[in-house]
């Protein structure tokens, strides 16, 4: 038995009190444990919880009438977890499949992040053969996607910053609104600052007040181009499953991207599929032109607008033969693409290449020896396709058999599946505690600006909307 079970104490202690209880059960395990080396517990967290319940009620007050009071928001992070990597090395050695429960238990990212890179790939042996991927776009963007065209012929650096980011994998919301559901409210605030609020007053024909600046809101925290609610999409990871999408990266042949075994994602977050109308799951993608469809949506279970994921927790493909630039790791010196006919159509790529170059592994393994605290735990370098990478690796570890026949393709973790992200509870309570903050900075707003009315602006069935969101 590792040494290290005895440093895990049996249950909580004060300090000089006599450890009567000397093993502890779990469906799978019982671990003895040295009750002379339990060590001290530190001190007994206090309640820090200083909100009170706010009193939500019709007042009047002169001229400004207010339906409710704004509400005082707690915008919590999620706690660190616990690492349990020492339970998942004891299950390595038995060499068997992870059940259910220990999936969900020991696949934390806290566990992951302290593997080594062979206990990494034995592990994912006995998991499902299956993965989850996310491409950065690092280097000058040449891919085109029909979908996703932003910042072609730009030099991007996103892995780099990500690194520099604790190495996380954030939501587009993590990465916009680093102070979480109160930024947004702030933002809301200094939106409605900007509005010309007297051209909310009328209908198009002008024939009559149309109160409206609640559903202005709405709008537009839930206007998107895609269709996934907007806010509920911008709190989501997104990832590809059983393929990488080169399309949303940057520089074929130097493209950058991580893996997840799926069953870490299926058993630590909730989960949504854009396509999953065409079949997707976390054990299939989307074929042909059903492909640009393969998107995951991803959400911390308990904080869904606090969703990250470290890089540890997975492993990265870095380029490994392709001659780049030795200052930047990228294969060229300058690129852009240029307009033709000024309209956009006809275009020209101008692309200068560098006029001496390294192997980009040579690159990469010269960047983390100069920043070894941005190293990736676990890394691959590759040549070749992304996707076929990745097969490959999966074929030459043994994570898939030789004839690639997969097993075991059930959907062990329904639960956290959302169906509908239109309908379904956990995506409404997302909206809804972003229509909440919507709806406090409305208040806010009014509670500034008392020579307006309301009531002109806002109506009863509306404030009646608001007043339900705030209470709850």
């Amino acid at each position: 038995m590792n040494e290290g079970f005895s440093q895990i104490p049996a249950k909580k202690t004060t300090s000089g009190e006599v450890v009567e209880l000397t093993e502890i059960q779990t469906p799978d395990y019982r671990v003895s444990f040295d009750t002379q080396h339990v060590p001290e517990t530190p001190p007994t967290i206090q309640d820090t919880d200083q909100y009170g319940e706010s009193h939500y009620s019709y007042q009047e007050s002169g001229y400004q009438t207010m339906p409710i009071e704004e509400k005082s928001f707690r915008t919590e992070r999620p706690e660190e977890g616990v690492d349990n990597s020492i339970f998942l090395k004891e299950i390595l050695k038995e060499g068997r499949p992870l059940s259910k429960y220990e999936k969900e238990a020991f696949l934390n990212q806290e566990s992951l992040v302290n593997l080594s890179m062979e206990e990494y790939v034995a592990l994912w042996k006995q998991l499902k053969p299956h993965f989850a991927s996310h491409i950065t776009r690092q280097g000058y963007r040449e891919v085109f996607s029909t979908d996703h065209s932003g910042g072609l012929g730009e030099f991007h650096n996103s892995f780099v910053e990500m690194l520099k980011d604790d190495k996380k994998l954030r939501s587009t919301f993590e990465v916009e609104k680093p102070e979480g559901l109160n930024q947004l409210e702030e933002e809301l605030q200094q939106y409605l600052q900007t509005l010309d609020i007297t051209s909310l007053e009328a209908d198009e024909s002008g024939a009559e007040t149309l109160p409206k600046l609640w559903k202005v809101i709405k709008k537009r925290l839930t206007a998107s181009m895609g269709s996934a609610p907007k806010v509920p999409d911008d709190a989501a990871l997104h990832m590809a499953t059983e393929r990488v999408l080169d399309s949303y990266g940057a520089e074929t042949e130097n493209q950058v991207f991580c893996v997840f075994p799926s069953d870490v994602i299926s058993s630590q977050f909730s989960f949504a599929f854009n396509g999953g109308h065409f079949g997707q799951s976390f054990n299939s993608a989307p074929l042909g032109s059903e492909a640009r469809w393969n998107d995951a949506f991803i959400w911390n279970k308990e904080q869904p607008f606090n969703t990250s994921i470290t890089l540890d927790a997975g492993i990265v493909f870095l380029p490994k033969s392709t001659p780049v630039n030795p200052l930047t790791g990228s294969k060229y010196l300058e690129y852009a693409i240029e307009d033709q006919d000024g309209q956009g159509i006809d275009k020209k790529i101008k692309a200068t290449l560098p006029e001496s170059t390294i192997g980009a592994e040579e690159y990469w393994r010269e960047y983390f020896l100069n920043n070894p605290e941005l190293s990736p735990k676990h890394v691959v370098f590759y040549d070749g396709s992304p996707t076929l990478a990745v097969q490959e690796f999966m074929k030459d570890n043994g994570i898939v058999s030789d004839n690639g026949e997969i097993n075991g393709t059930e959907e062990e973790f329904n639960e956290n599946h959302i169906k509908d992200m239109h309908e379904d509870p956990f995506v409404e309570n997302i909206e809804n505690t972003a229509f909440a903050h919507g709806a406090n900075a409305l208040i806010k707003y009014f509670k500034e600006h008392p020579e307006l009315r309301y009531e002109d602006y806002i109506s009863a069935e509306d404030i009646e909307e608001m007043q339900a969101l705030l209470v709850e």
